[in-house]
């Protein structure tokens, strides 16, 4: 980490992250699905078909809708420390990645 804070090894260190959120998300999105399933909430039709399109993951993960439902979600496992330092690291990349393409695009919302 501290080769990729001097500017060393950017590409590596980012790419080390993409693979850990992936990875974090992966193990995540199960247990996320079946939250929403059992809350029955209006727009939960349309996350089943981002778990298996990492393309569509950003913008689906970007929404106002699936922020509150991920709130809630973390609310309901926020006591379980694996479950914290997973979303955690997960929550962490995602705000790197973000700020990388708002450097990159000069979109920053």
């Amino acid at each position: 980490m501290s080769r990729v804070l001097q500017g060393k090894a950017y590409a590596k260190g980012m790419r080390a992250h993409k693979l850990t959120f992936q990875a974090l998300w992966r193990i995540l999105c199960p247990k996320f699905l079946a939250f929403l399933a059992e809350q029955e909430f209006d727009d939960a039709e349309k996350y089943p078909d981002f778990a298996s399109n990492p393309a569509d993951l950003e913008h689906v993960l970007g929404s106002h809708s699936t922020s509150r439902h991920l709130n809630s979600f973390c609310k309901k496992f926020g006591d379980d420390k694996n479950f914290g330092f997973r979303w955690t690291c997960v929550d962490m990349v995602f705000t790197l990645l973000m700020f990388t393409r708002g450097i990159r695009n000069g979109d920053w919302e």
